[in-house]
């Protein structure tokens, strides 16, 4: 799909995602680590239990498919090597601090006098302009400052953060979409951009639904939990069963008599305590914005005694045969083994020689008749493709490649 693009990747934890979607479509992502590895393969957890560079799971998830060349950015050999490659891809793409490529020469502005057409993708915590600018953010103060933690977590707890480094994933998901934009307007002008992506940005459309809401009542979205606010009233989202948790909300009108009604059907064949009392239930005409909390608890209560007495799957195959909406809730091993994305071939098997081990991955972003996007291999050792890349990139021999490492610049 992207097979004729070529791509630079300087980016840490913070801008790996965009590489790798890039990668999964078929561009040739070249990771530049500096000397001796990217620091962030110091980020667990590792294969096998056992911290080392070249064991990181972290880095093996974000960095699949990619090529990986070591050099030296603060040699001026290394430096020059940088120009050369650049003036042969498509794409670079770096999430250095604000500033920190032009003062090696190696900015937007430096490298596109070699190549105009360069696309040239920043990835910074707060964009390149703006008073914070050159403020340090980590996944947690991003999506706090960006008020998405304060919409997670009980309302009468402390806010909390979204698992894993969102944020990153995110910023890295943009820049992808950047990135081909700017392409897709070099096609037709010739002209290369510089894309700046602001990680901070990215979270700030998160909060979609705050200004909305200000706009229609003038409240801010408050942390609900386990629930959702329905007026006046509040209902339940998740649901603790016999071995571990479903979902399942309670609604009136015609959701209602086609959710409430065969429920509690099924509930009454199985004699379950309170069945009777919600069977007589007029569930079309049961309007929540009229009904007192103290109703709805009841009901729950009754709704959570039958979902407790019963295992996930018992819950799901059952709603499966009534058209309920009433789904287990998986934790990831559940997730890993479910039919519908192995059905699909989603999980794809890459070998790990040094490892002598072959993992699973998350597989293609999207199914075409006519292309792929799929991992595409193991993420990169160090250094592994410094022979490959700069010979076939740069047409250096083997004993030019390897003076320039006896320099330190590779």
């Amino acid at each position: 799909m992207l097979s004729s693009l070529r791509v630079l990747d300087l980016t840490d934890h913070r801008g790996w995602a965009c590489g790798r979607i890039l990668a999964d479509m078929g561009a040739e992502v070249v990771k530049v680590e500096p000397l001796g590895g990217d620091p962030s393969r110091s980020l667990g957890p590792f294969f096998g239990d056992v911290p080392h560079p070249e064991r990181s799971l972290y880095w093996f998830s974000y960095n699949a498919g990619k090529k990986g060349i070591t050099l030296n950015l603060d040699s001026p050999e290394g430096a020059g090597l940088l120009h050369e490659l650049s003036a042969r891809a498509d794409i670079l793409v770096e999430s250095f601090h604000p500033g920190y490529m032009d003062g090696l020469g190696l900015g937007y502005e430096a490298l596109s006098q070699d190549n105009p057409g360069l696309i040239y993708t920043s990835i910074t915590p707060f964009g390149l302009t703006g008073p914070r600018r050159d403020y340090k953010a980590t996944d947690l103060t991003l999506q706090a400052l960006a008020g998405i933690a304060c919409s997670i977590g009980e309302p009468e707890r402390e806010p909390l953060k979204m698992c894993l480094d969102q944020s990153f994933v995110l910023g890295g998901s943009h820049a992808v979409i950047g990135s081909l934009l700017a392409l897709h307007y070099r096609s037709g002008s010739g002209a290369g951009q510089h894309v700046d992506i602001s990680i901070f940005d990215c979270l700030m459309r998160l909060n979609y639904r705050d200004p909305v809401r200000w706009d229609i009542d003038k409240s801010y979205a408050q942390r609900q939990g386990n629930v959702l606010v329905r007026g006046r009233v509040n209902t339940r989202n998740i649901w603790r069963c016999k071995d571990g948790y479903v979902t399942w909300i309670l609604a009136g009108g015609p959701t209602g008599a086609r959710e409430n009604g065969p429920l509690t059907e099924w509930m009454v064949s199985e004699g379950a305590p309170g069945a009777e009392e919600m069977a007589k239930v007029n569930w079309m005409e049961m309007d929540l914005a009229h009904i007192p909390q103290e109703q709805v608890d009841h009901w729950q209560g009754i709704f959570a005694s039958f979902f407790a007495s019963r295992t996930k799957e018992e819950l799901w195959q059952g709603g499966l045969n009534r058209r309920l909406t009433l789904v287990p809730v998986m934790d990831i091993e559940e997730a890993f083994h479910y039919e519908q994305p192995r059905a699909r071939g989603f999980w794809h098997k890459v070998e790990h020689p040094h490892l002598n081990a072959t993992l699973e991955y998350p597989g293609h972003l999207f199914l075409s008749n006519t292309a792929r996007a799929e991992v595409r291999g193991p993420a990169p050792l160090i250094g592994e493709h410094n022979n490959e890349v700069y010979g076939s990139w740069l047409g250096l021999s083997r004993q030019q490649i390897d003076d320039l490492r006896a320099q330190g610049a590779v």
